[in-house]
């Protein structure tokens, strides 16, 4: 079933009409409901995120629910009740296992266990305010779909020194340089068989319930990643029209995070959450290679360069194409 709503469109053109988007969520409807809070939210600064508080009925604006001179998550770390002053204000054995369940864990939660905690968190929030049951679900959606893309941005590895500037600027120059940048990726597209998308060998190895490892890059991946470390490897040894730089050096570090975030493809396995931000973080990436090649397409033509079909070049202007 998950597999279903994850392919998406990628680097590699062949399937470039086979965009899903993986959220398939629907927008979320205007209302008066207040913006739902982040995971870490802690408004009042006691040690319990919001969304804990929400589970415990305390204040999450007040430190020291109860006014007993202690703070709410202090006295449920010493198994005491935030609702009910000191002195007697022990906790149930229910609700001390609670207390445990909820604290004690929490650095070891995956993040499909924290999401689920949010969602819950944000369900309570908004039916507090009173939404109708449609607005809710809504918004609880947008909520979702706003935390999955809220992952890790990957810093750039490459700077304009590791790449080799060519002061040469006339067409025969460039046009040579689109040709071999467009041959680089050619050749390692069917060196190592690629035929379709990252995204689209994921949906197939979950659609079979194959095994995927808790800590090795699953092997059908490792061919995606062997060509983007290759495409930039030579990248760094070819010769680029100044004007041109730009456009390589973001390439060269587009590259080399796509080929991060194919290796954290086995997120599926013991946290779906995290898998979900990798799709939406690999969909992304994809679509800045496909405006960087639109921008160096661009550029090729105000330098009245048309790269015919017949060219290794041409490659470029496909994936250009991919949005």
């Amino acid at each position: 079933m998950l597999a279903l709503g994850i392919v998406g469109s990628g680097v590699w053109y062949v399937y470039k009409n086979s965009r899903i988007k993986p959220e398939g969520l629907p927008k979320v409807i205007a209302g008066t409901a207040a913006e739902p809070k982040n995971i870490a939210q802690d408004s009042d600064g006691d040690g319990l995120k919001d969304w804990e508080e929400q589970l415990w009925g305390t204040d999450p604006n007040n430190p020291d629910t109860d006014g007993d001179g202690t703070t709410d998550n202090e006295e449920i770390q010493l198994g005491r009740n935030p609702l009910k002053p000191a002195p007697n204000d022990a906790l149930t054995e229910a609700s001390s296992k609670t207390a445990s369940a909820i604290n004690g864990s929490s650095e070891t939660l995956t993040l499909t266990d924290k999401m689920a905690r949010y969602l819950l968190s944000t369900y309570l929030q908004e039916k507090n305010l009173g939404l109708a049951f449609p607005d809710l679900k809504n918004q609880i959606v947008s909520s979702l779909t706003r935390e999955l893309k809220s992952y890790e941005v990957f810093p750039d590895k490459f700077s304009k020194e590791n790449i080799i500037i060519n002061p040469q600027k006339s067409r025969k120059t460039i046009r040579a340089y689109a040709n071999e940048l467009g041959s680089i990726i050619s050749n390692e597209r069917n060196k190592n068989q690629i035929i379709k998308n990252e995204l689209e060998t994921l949906a197939e190895i979950l659609n079979r319930k194959e095994a995927l490892s808790e800590t090795e890059t699953p092997p059908a991946f490792q061919k995606y990643i062997q060509a983007y470390e290759n495409i930039v490897n030579r990248m760094q040894k070819l010769s680029v029209p100044e004007n041109y730089a730009p456009y390589h050096l973001a390439l060269m570090n587009s590259f080399f995070h796509l080929a991060q975030i194919d290796k954290r493809l086995n997120a599926f396995l013991l946290d779906p959450a995290a898998g979900m931000k990798t799709i939406y973080q690999y969909n992304d990436k994809s679509a800045t290679v496909a405006k960087i090649l639109n921008a160096m397409k661009n550029q090729l033509r105000q330098d009245y360069i048309i790269i015919a079909r017949k060219e290794s070049g041409y490659i470029l202007m496909q994936m250009a194409e991919i949005q």
